[in-house]
């Protein structure tokens, strides 16, 4: 769990930075739909070496955690949907 917070909140954070900086003081990928977030996919994988949609962010989740009945199923799903880059 830690892990999946820590890689969640890296994510969340160099996309944020890269939003900022870019001319956008209040982005926010936690409220980012998965759909307008689907198009960084490709770049975040090649430069990150993974990504999460926003609505499986751990923040996201953990949010909806009481009321999820199949919480181990959500995360459990969430890492087998996890595009990642493999870089030797």
């Amino acid at each position: 769990m830690l892990f999946y917070r820590y890689i969640s909140e890296n994510l969340t954070n160099y996309i944020n930075a890269g939003e900022i900086e870019a001319g956008t003081p209040d982005f926010d990928y936690t409220q980012l739909s998965d759909d307008e977030a689907k198009a960084a996919r490709e770049d975040m994988v090649n430069t990150k070496g993974f990504f999460i949609l926003p609505s499986e962010l751990f923040c996201n989740v953990l949010a909806k955690a009481e009321t999820d009945e199949n919480l181990n199923e959500t995360i459990e799903r969430i890492f087998n949907n996890m595009p990642l880059s493999i870089k030797n």
